[in-house]
Protein backbone atom coordinates (compact mmCIF):
# COMPACT_ATOMS: atom_id res chain seq x y z
CA UNK A 1 0.00 0.00 0.00
CA UNK A 2 1.09 3.56 -0.51
CA UNK A 3 0.15 7.08 0.43
CA UNK A 4 -0.84 9.80 -1.98
CA UNK A 5 0.01 13.32 -0.89
CA UNK A 6 -1.23 16.47 -2.64
CA UNK A 7 0.24 19.91 -1.99
CA UNK A 8 -2.60 22.27 -1.05
CA UNK A 9 -1.19 25.29 -2.92
CA UNK A 10 0.26 23.77 -6.09
CA UNK A 11 -1.65 20.52 -6.54
CA UNK A 12 1.67 18.69 -6.87
CA UNK A 13 1.33 15.00 -6.02
CA UNK A 14 3.67 12.48 -4.46
CA UNK A 15 3.12 8.78 -4.00
CA UNK A 16 4.99 7.30 -1.08
CA UNK A 17 5.31 3.74 0.16
CA UNK A 18 3.54 3.21 3.46
CA UNK A 19 6.67 2.01 5.25
CA UNK A 20 8.71 4.98 3.98
CA UNK A 21 6.11 7.45 5.30
CA UNK A 22 5.83 5.84 8.72
CA UNK A 23 9.62 5.62 9.06
CA UNK A 24 10.00 9.27 7.98
CA UNK A 25 7.33 10.36 10.47
CA UNK A 26 9.08 8.52 13.29
CA UNK A 27 12.52 9.79 12.22
CA UNK A 28 11.29 13.41 12.25
CA UNK A 29 9.89 12.95 15.76
CA UNK A 30 13.13 11.33 16.90
CA UNK A 31 15.00 14.36 15.57
CA UNK A 32 12.89 16.69 17.73
CA UNK A 33 9.92 17.56 15.55
CA UNK A 34 6.74 17.85 17.63
CA UNK A 35 3.71 17.18 15.42
CA UNK A 36 0.84 19.67 15.70
CA UNK A 37 -1.63 17.08 14.44
CA UNK A 38 -3.43 17.05 11.12
CA UNK A 39 -6.69 18.86 10.42
CA UNK A 40 -9.82 16.93 9.50
CA UNK A 41 -11.07 18.67 6.34
CA UNK A 42 -14.82 18.05 6.60
CA UNK A 43 -15.79 20.54 3.84
CA UNK A 44 -13.48 18.80 1.36
CA UNK A 45 -14.75 15.35 2.32
CA UNK A 46 -18.39 16.47 2.19
CA UNK A 47 -17.87 17.96 -1.26
CA UNK A 48 -16.30 14.71 -2.47
CA UNK A 49 -19.11 12.57 -1.03
CA UNK A 50 -22.00 14.71 -2.27
CA UNK A 51 -20.92 14.27 -5.88
CA UNK A 52 -22.29 10.73 -5.73
CA UNK A 53 -25.50 11.24 -3.71
CA UNK A 54 -28.85 12.25 -5.23
CA UNK A 55 -31.20 11.71 -2.28
CA UNK A 56 -31.65 14.88 -0.17
CA UNK A 57 -32.02 13.00 3.13
CA UNK A 58 -28.89 11.00 2.44
CA UNK A 59 -27.06 14.23 1.55
CA UNK A 60 -28.07 15.79 4.88
CA UNK A 61 -27.01 12.68 6.76
CA UNK A 62 -23.63 12.73 5.02
CA UNK A 63 -23.07 16.38 5.95
CA UNK A 64 -24.06 15.77 9.57
CA UNK A 65 -21.94 12.64 9.79
CA UNK A 66 -18.78 14.31 8.47
CA UNK A 67 -19.17 17.44 10.59
CA UNK A 68 -19.60 15.32 13.72
CA UNK A 69 -16.24 13.64 13.01
CA UNK A 70 -14.36 16.93 13.46
CA UNK A 71 -14.65 16.83 17.26
CA UNK A 72 -13.38 13.27 17.40
CA UNK A 73 -10.44 13.61 15.01
CA UNK A 74 -7.19 12.51 16.64
CA UNK A 75 -4.82 14.42 14.32
CA UNK A 76 -3.42 11.24 12.77
CA UNK A 77 -0.66 11.35 10.17
CA UNK A 78 -1.03 7.69 9.24
CA UNK A 79 -4.76 7.35 8.60
CA UNK A 80 -5.79 8.11 5.03
CA UNK A 81 -8.76 10.46 5.46
CA UNK A 82 -7.96 13.50 3.28
CA UNK A 83 -6.60 15.24 6.35
CA UNK A 84 -4.33 18.26 6.01
CA UNK A 85 -0.84 18.87 7.36
CA UNK A 86 -0.51 22.62 7.98
CA UNK A 87 2.18 24.75 6.35
CA UNK A 88 4.03 25.36 9.60
CA UNK A 89 3.90 21.72 10.63
CA UNK A 90 5.16 20.61 7.22
CA UNK A 91 7.99 23.16 7.36
CA UNK A 92 9.29 21.94 10.71
CA UNK A 93 8.82 18.32 9.77
CA UNK A 94 10.89 18.88 6.62
CA UNK A 95 13.68 20.45 8.67
CA UNK A 96 13.79 17.35 10.87
CA UNK A 97 13.60 15.02 7.88
CA UNK A 98 16.69 16.67 6.35
CA UNK A 99 18.58 16.09 9.57
CA UNK A 100 17.41 12.48 9.71
CA UNK A 101 18.60 11.70 6.18
CA UNK A 102 15.19 10.52 4.94
CA UNK A 103 14.15 9.98 1.29
CA UNK A 104 15.07 13.16 -0.60
CA UNK A 105 11.87 13.34 -2.72
CA UNK A 106 9.66 13.03 0.34
CA UNK A 107 11.69 15.60 2.25
CA UNK A 108 11.53 18.05 -0.65
CA UNK A 109 7.78 17.56 -1.07
CA UNK A 110 7.03 18.07 2.64
CA UNK A 111 9.22 21.20 2.62
CA UNK A 112 6.97 22.82 0.02
CA UNK A 113 4.22 23.41 2.58
CA UNK A 114 0.75 22.26 3.50
CA UNK A 115 -0.40 18.99 1.99
CA UNK A 116 -3.29 16.55 2.05
CA UNK A 117 -2.92 12.89 3.04
CA UNK A 118 -5.41 11.45 0.58
CA UNK A 119 -7.94 8.76 1.33
CA UNK A 120 -7.72 5.39 -0.37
Amino acid sequence: MSYLFINIETGEQLSCDELVWVEAFEAAKADGWVPDGTLYDAPFIIDEELDFIDDDNWRLWTIYSEISKIDHWDGSYTKKRNQVVTYEDAYYMAMSLKCAGVDEKLCEFVGKGSFRICSE
